[in-house]
């Protein structure tokens, strides 16, 4: 089985994709999402790698956003290279103590860095391309920002690549925590 992090590369560079054809478009991501039929909230998450849409909503991404076949078909490619990759469903545990010590540590760190900065959670939010909930969450170490979203926070914040670093070590200790892989069995060494 691929890395799990194979699944999330898939859907952060579909989400770029989908945003960089929203911007060229000129539209907003509210106007998109009402184009298309579903929330404005779908769509950031989507386009955050937080979200994989079905192929049929990709079509009509595709259609409202004027992205010609070729992209039209490497987004729908991968789709399909997610959905082949991504972790199996199942039972998940709760997250370690260390990988919660770590966030609520990582996410002191962003705060004190968003305060330096002279920012609000919603000014910082909105620069990240989300709302202050989401970066409250993440504040207060409740939630793991998937890679793209630790680029942007990096991109408006300024945040070291050392704390980039720290949240992918974080986010792989988390994954092999909460789905640890089977053990191979029946081949002989």
């Amino acid at each position: 089985m691929p890395p799990i992090d194979d699944a999330q590369s898939h859907l952060d560079e579909l989400g770029a994709l989908i945003r960089k054809s929203r911007k060229a478009a000129q539209l907003s991501a509210r106007e998109t999402a009402h184009r298309v039929g579903h929330p404005q909230s779908s769509q950031s998450r989507i386009e955050n790698g937080q979200r994989v849409p079905r192929v049929d909503i990709m079509r009509r991404l595709a259609a409202e956003l004027g992205m010609d076949e070729a992209t039209t078909a490497h987004a729908i490619t991968l789709i399909h290279r997610f959905q082949a990759t991504r972790p199996m469903p199942g039972p998940s545990q709760p997250r370690s103590a260390e990988v919660e010590g770590e966030l609520r540590r990582l996410g002191a760190v962003i705060r004190q860095r968003r305060e330096a900065t002279g920012l609000t959670q919603t000014e910082t939010g909105l620069r990240a391309g989300w709302g202050q909930s989401k970066q409250a969450k993440i504040e207060n170490g409740r939630s793991l920002p998937a890679p793209g979203d630790v680029w942007r926070l990096a991109t408006v914040l300024g945040l070291t690549q050392k704390i980039q670093r720290d949240y992918t070590r974080i986010r792989r200790a988390d994954l092999t925590h909460r789905h640890p892989r089977k053990p191979e069995t029946g081949r002989a060494q």
